[in-house]
């Protein structure tokens, strides 16, 4: 059972890694900054020449390392036990608020992904007032005032919490108490991409085979056929600082469903190998959990399996631009 104070621990965990790393890469993340240049190269060269990662070598942890123990109820050690499993894959059985008898509220969300990241001595859950909303103002302030087309000043009041707040309430997000958090803007950059997510054009219109377009600006991932849309818009964990994913031209040239690390041990489904070591593919804590990846492209378990189905060998990648902090 998740007690009230590791919840609480477990996020403020996650908040001083926040504050003293950027999220990055995508695969899986151990809460720590490598500090490396490894994996930095954005020159294309053979994917899987000699010298580089091969499949099944992958210098990414995997799932085994993502912020689990900034989650409820996922473990932080190596090896499959937080990896999805027919018994244990993302779903309503297993998510907070399934069970009332462990002692979970209500409103937590059905999907970790909409588990906002709070400070530690906020109200969380059952302890929140009737109607509370927090003073505080949060890491991803401004840009959820712009958002939201509050004045933009990069601090919080009753207006802005109360617009945020909302936002959390429409989208399923918990805590529900307006407070700017990754998780609330990473949902709204999704939302401001449905419909045309290649507003910009950065991603090239191409006919004929798909293209895996991944915005590392926006951390979010689609599939394009010329300027059909097929697939997504999805969120994303790109490579964090100093294992930033690679830029460029890629093409998709080992897949393998059930892919496990030799290097961790660790469970990587759905992989998509595009350059090297790194790959498309699912993890089973948040999508939106700091720093980042060690150049993976990390996906929701359910959105890497969708992803699975619409791609095949030599279909091509593209990626472009620098996530947020690397």
């Amino acid at each position: 059972m998740v007690t009230k104070r590791m919840r609480r621990a477990a996020v403020a965990a996650v908040l001083a890694a926040m504050t003293a790393l950027a999220p990055t890469t995508a695969i899986a993340d151990d809460g720590t900054d490598p500090g490396s240049k490894q994996g930095q190269s954005n020159e294309r060269g053979p994917s899987n020449q000699p010298g580089r990662n091969q499949p099944g070598l992958s210098t990414e942890p995997g799932l085994s390392n993502q912020p689990g123990r900034n989650q409820p109820g996922l473990s932080t050690e190596p090896g499959p036990s937080n990896e999805p499993s027919p018994s244990n894959e993302p779903g309503p059985s297993n998510q907070p608020g399934a069970d009332k008898e462990q002692g979970q509220s209500k409103k937590q969300p059905q999907n970790l992904d909409l588990l906002e990241y709070v400070p530690v001595d906020e109200p969380y859950e059952e302890d929140e007032p009737e109607g509370y909303c927090t003073a505080r103002t949060g890491p991803t302030q401004r840009e959820v005032e712009k958002y939201l087309r509050l004045p933009v000043d990069g601090k919080q009041s009753p207006a802005d919490c109360a617009a945020v707040k909302a936002f959390q309430t429409a989208q399923g997000i918990t805590p529900d108490t307006g407070y700017a958090g990754p998780v609330t803007w990473g949902r709204m950059r999704l939302e401001q991409a449905r419909g045309n997510p290649n507003a910009a054009r950065k991603c090239p219109v191409r006919s004929g085979r798909p293209l895996v377009c991944v915005d590392l600006n926006r951390q979010l991932l689609w599939v394009q056929r010329g300027k059909k849309v097929t697939y997504g818009p999805v969120p994303i964990r790109t490579g964090r600082r100093g294992y930033r994913t690679r830029l460029g031209w890629h093409r998709v040239y080992h897949r393998k469903r059930d892919q496990v690390s030799e290097i961790y041990g660790s469970k990587m489904p759905f992989s998509q190998f595009f350059d090297g070591g790194q790959a498309l593919h699912g993890i089973s804590g948040s999508i939106y959990g700091p720093p980042g990846s060690y150049g993976c492209v990390n996906l929701a378990y359910a959105d890497a399996k969708r992803l699975w189905g619409a791609l095949k060998l030599k279909d091509r990648v593209y990626v472009w631009g620098r996530k947020p902090g690397t």
